[in-house]
């Protein structure tokens, strides 16, 4: 970090710095401009390292370098939502439940930044954060603990409505198994247990009324369906 500023406060000229202020002049410039970086190096953390460097270096002020911390934020949940296109029905849920409160915790951020800013620089003058990397830290740590204080309350509302818009589409038995998983053995096999349960429980439900004495027939398409997820499951554990 310290090679980092040292490099940036040699070789920044004015066109550097044009620039850096072309791009973060204000709030939703800045913005935009840290969700797009994100997005272009696919790594928030690397942005991060980038941005204490500028500010350490001069080359970035605080308010500045806020805004383009909250796009980053926002950038970095392109990755999980491309790796979620050929995913589950419940990986794209995921994905775009983190796209829209990254989204919206961004906005309201952006919305409360005088407020956010005049915080943090109480905190500074009275000596309580220090400038530059902890108070970046400090940032990003209050607007996204803002944002699950926000949402938290409605997560079963938000829920319910995002499973509304993404519905089930294959079998109800063997949704968990995703073919993407098999990239990750652990979690394809507790995919696989989590599966192998609910058949269990659809088996069980099915022979209850036999082991109680009744004379009703099996559903066959209950029953068809369980043999089914059972095929599904030994092929994709297979």
């Amino acid at each position: 970090m310290v090679l980092l500023t040292d490099e940036l406060k040699a070789y920044a000229g004015d066109a550097l710095r044009a620039a850096l202020v072309r791009f973060t002049g204000t709030p939703s410039k800045a913005f935009a401009s840290g969700a797009l970086v994100t997005l272009l190096v696919q790594s928030s953390s690397a942005t991060m390292v980038t941005l204490i460097g500028l500010v350490n270096a001069g080359l970035l002020s605080f308010p500045q370098v806020v805004g383009v911390v909250m796009g980053a934020s926002l950038g970095a949940t392109v990755t999980g939502a491309l790796a979620a296109i050929g995913g589950s029905t419940s990986a794209k849920r995921t994905a775009l439940t983190h796209v829209l409160f990254n989204l919206a915790t961004g906005v309201i951020a952006i919305l409360l930044l005088p407020l956010l800013l005049w915080g943090l620089g109480l905190m500074q003058a009275r000596g309580w954060l220090e400038p530059g990397a902890v108070s970046l830290a400090a940032f990003h740590t209050t607007f996204i603990a803002l944002g699950v204080a926000l949402f938290l309350p409605y997560a079963e509302p938000i829920a319910r409505r995002i499973e509304r818009l993404l519905p089930e589409r294959g079998p109800h038995l063997t949704r968990h198994l995703d073919d993407s998983l098999l990239a990750a053995p652990p979690v394809a096999l507790e995919a696989t247990r989590r599966t192998l349960i609910e058949i269990e429980l659809e088996l069980i439900d099915l022979l209850d009324p036999l082991l109680q004495g009744a004379n009703a027939p099996i559903d066959p398409t209950r029953r068809a369906a369980a043999s089914q997820a059972l095929a599904r499951t030994q092929l994709f554990f297979a």
